[in-house]
């Protein structure tokens, strides 16, 4: 089906909470689903300040999920070679929402 969870390896720009869903259960709702209970768990339990996806400039139906979860336009990075976009949301943010 896929993936979806909270991901800071060594090296990375930032706390990210990332998703990947085979394309049959894409606009099902799982992803936004199952990134707001990654960012509950994030934000609450384990404290993190800030959480970003990174996501391909071209991936439309990501940007549109990460804006869904009140993320916002952060910036770019360049990712194992790759170059993408990074959205993020504050902890705080995410608490008034």
């Amino acid at each position: 089906m896929g993936r979806v969870g909270l991901h800071y390896p060594e090296g990375w720009p930032d706390h990210e909470v990332a998703w990947a869903l085979a394309r049959p259960f894409w606009g099902k709702g799982y992803a936004a689903e199952a990134a707001r209970a990654a960012l509950g768990e994030a934000f609450g339990r384990l404290g993190w300040p800030r959480a970003i996806s990174l996501i391909h400039p071209a991936n439309t139906r990501s940007v549109r999920l990460a804006e869904r979860l009140g993320e916002h336009l952060d910036g770019e990075a360049v990712v194992y070679g790759c170059q993408v976009v990074v959205y993020a949301l504050s902890s705080s943010a995410w608490r008034a929402a």
